[in-house]
């Protein structure tokens, strides 16, 4: 093994040959290099742009060279590895990546010349997969390093969790004891920093460095309704030179946010796009929307935490938020992808009381029950389970329950088996799930996860510097100095906006806001819907649940028990312009029944029908009392909740084409059920309406 001044010899070579006669290494990177290259296991705590890959990247070039074998470095993201195989190429590095987004022929090709590589690059998910470990296995794959990036996903305690980071411990254990292990990652406190050293194992070397970004100067604004939100934003990016027509990034904390609010940005000229998780189509446009922001084309992305680790462009001018996040901690590494030129760069936080509902919804979703754990290890412990049945048999999100089989699979309660068909999945006899461990564990979890929500508060409510705060929730070294850039540092508001202009428009936007109502393609089991089955693209007229006017619609419906006349009205005259607009022709109107509600929606249903001048048909009846939509939380339960309950009166709609109304939408499977009825029982055609939508089977904006 070389000795500590021909490694550091060597990599001051390295960076110098790749990265001009002029680079020197930043205070930490070489000593963090030397660590790694002698063999020993390390922890780099660095703020964003501190070159936490120059390091693993030179320490591999300087491995390879004395022909050990190649990295494995674990990375969560695609967008991550994409980031870090183009640093790669600059040092002149052989390394490839297996995805989930790559054919099973790309793959191929990359497992046949893995003796080759410098370096491979694979989420942790992929440790987990039977194929990549038996391919390691064949090709006598020698590991010479292992680099997990983003090193606190491994703790429970850490902002951004995941448990398939635990399978990375499993891989450590079996690992020879000489084998070097770097871990990286610039959001960590001293919690989650013991937590990651207990689990990377003994005599964990640890390099923290500073974390304040002097460069972004932060501002908090005082409380906003969502409206006075809204208009901010644009008339801040409409006449602040420091915001206009510059790069920046806007967070939401939901998927329809970023869609309202990139869609009212762009009325006003502003050039705006949306960044959230997608499938088919949608996930497209969404990529197209990032590559258009990278390239330019695009100044603003309106997104949600998908857009969060290791995104690295480095002339964002601006991050806002346009509600709170989750915890300081996610804070600080969004901001952090602004300024990554050095250049000032700004930081502003948007809030309100409405933020609230969603924080405490995300406390909530955060753990799940050890009991339906115990329940769901019961079930397919009787010989096995596919995800189908399980959601048959368990009311569970079904995102909800791939996050749970995954957790009981990476601790190895569960084991998956695919033969031919759909993935089904088995208990493993031989492990104890403790219940009441777990419950302990989780309980612990929730007092973190609230602790950091207080902590957002405590935040907002600071007179003293921000950029300090975060440091010293980070326990950082520099965490004793004042940062001299944020608002409260200049003791004033950075950006002096009003919004007037722009507030009457922005709540009227968000009090209304019109939007389509997507048909369902497939059932519950994922069995396509026959087309002749499906309901036609319908509407709602209200996309905005938490907003002034869903209160009204909410407080109609579960007080007063009838809606006004005008907003009657104004329903018809919305249902008019767009049947002229599309070219359609109604022949009746039908309601969606309800044993709780009894008159509220036909009531609605016969005076919409009578102001459209229609015949309203009382022709779906409700034959038994059973669940809420609201209280069942996946697809199969909710379509077997709506069938199991409801019958058709064929005569009253044989060869009509029927407007069917419902008050409020959430699932979307009462719409899709009854539709798919009254089109087998003669209806020529269903348009869905609705007053109200939670926003999840909606899309656009009318």
């Amino acid at each position: 093994m070389a000795s500590v001044a021909e490694i550091r010899k060597r990599a001051t070579e390295i960076l110098k040959e790749f990265y001009g006669s002029n680079a020197k290494f930043r205070p930490g990177q070489l000593e963090a290099i030397v660590n790694t290259v002698q063999g020993k296991r390390s922890l780099v705590v660095q703020k964003t742009g501190w070159g936490k890959s120059i390091v693993y990247f030179i320490a591999c070039k300087i491995l390879r060279q004395e022909n050990r074998g190649l990295t494995l470095i674990i990375s969560p993201l695609l967008a991550l590895m994409n980031n870090q195989i183009e640093a790669a190429k600059r040092l002149d590095l052989r390394v490839a990546t297996i995805n989930s987004n790559m054919k099973q022929a790309e793959a191929k090709q990359v497992y046949q010349r893995l003796n080759q590589l410098d370096a491979l690059i694979v989420a942790p998910e992929r440790l987990g997969n039977e194929l990549f470990n038996q391919q390691l296995v064949e090709m006598q794959v020698k590991i010479g390093a292992l680099v997990v990036d983003e090193v606190h996903c491994i703790s429970d305690w850490g902002h951004d969790f995941r448990p398939d980071y635990q399978r990375i411990v499993k891989l450590i254990s079996v690992l020879p004891k000489g084998l070097p292990i770097l871990g990286t990652t610039a959001t960590a406190n001293q919690r989650v920093i013991d937590d990651v050293c207990s689990q990377l194992g003994e005599n964990i070397l640890i390099a923290r460095g500073d974390l304040m970004r002097n460069e972004i100067s932060i501002q908090v604004n005082p409380p906003q309704t969502d409206g006075e939100k809204l208009a901010w934003i644009t008339d801040a990016c409409l006449h602040d030179a420091r915001l206009a027509n510059q790069k920046g990034l806007i967070y939401c904390l939901t998927v329809n946010d970023c869609k309202r609010v990139s869609h009212f940005l762009q009325q006003y000229g502003i050039s705006a796009a949306p960044y959230y998780s997608g499938n088919g189509a949608e996930k497209e446009q969404v990529e197209q929307n990032l590559a258009a922001f990278e390239n330019g084309l695009v100044k603003i992305l309106v997104c949600t935490i998908k857009l969060g680790m290791g995104y690295d462009t480095s002339d964002i001018r601006f991050v806002m938020h346009y509600q709170l996040p989750k915890n300081i901690i996610a804070y600080y590494q969004q901001i952090g992808r602004a300024g990554r030129d050095g250049r000032p760069a700004y930081a502003i936080l948007l809030h309100g009381r409405q933020d609230e509902e969603i924080l405490t919804s995300f406390i909530r979703k955060a753990t799940v029950s050890p009991k339906l754990m115990a329940k769901l290890i019961q079930l397919i412990s009787e010989g096995g389970m596919s995800k189908s049945e399980l959601l048959a048999a368990v009311n569970i999100k079904a995102s909800k329950l791939d996050e749970v089989i995954k957790f009981l699979m990476v601790h190895d309660y569960v084991y998956e088996k695919k033969e031919g068909g759909p993935a089904r999945y088995y208990a493993n006899l031989s492990a104890t799930f403790d219940i009441k461990a777990e419950q302990v564990r989780q309980e612990k979890l929730l007092a973190v996860r609230q602790g950091e929500v207080d902590q957002m508060h405590e935040f907002i409510s600071l007179k003293s510097c921000y950029m300090q705060f975060i440091a010293s929730c980070l326990d950082a070294p520099d965490r004793m100095k004042a940062c001299g850039n944020c608002a409260n540092c200049h003791h004033g508001l950075l950006f002096n906006y009003t919004g007037d202009a722009y507030r009457k428009a922005a709540t009227r936007y968000l009090s209304i806001s019109p939007a389509l109502i997507k048909p369902r393609a497939k059932w519950g089991n994922n069995k396509s819907i026959p087309k002749n089955l499906q309901a036609q693209v319908g509407w709602v007229f209200c996309n905005q649940y938490r907003s002034l006017l869903g209160a009204k619609i909410q407080g109609w419906k579960y007080r007063e028990g009838y809606l006004p006349a005008k907003f009657i009205t104004a329903n018809a005259n919305f249902l008019r312009q767009q049947l002229l607009i599309n070219n359609i022709e109604i022949d009746a109107v039908a309601s969606v029944p309800s044993l709780r509600h009894p008159n509220f929606v036909p009531g609605f249903a016969y005076k919409l029908a009578n102001e459209l001048e229609l015949e309203y048909v009382d022709a779906v009846k409700k034959t038994k009392m059973g669940s809420e939509q609201k209280d069942l939380l996946n697809n199969a339960l909710q379509q077997k909740n709506v069938a199991d309950t409801v019958v058709i009166d064929a005569s009253k709609v044989f060869n009509k084409t029927i407007l069917l109304v419902d008050d409020i939408i959430n699932s979307g499977w009462s719409f899709t059920v009854i539709s798919a009825l009254l089109l087998e029982a003669g209806a020529k055609a269903v348009y869905p309406f609705a007053l109200l939508s939670t926003g999840t089977r909606t899309e656009g904006y009318l």
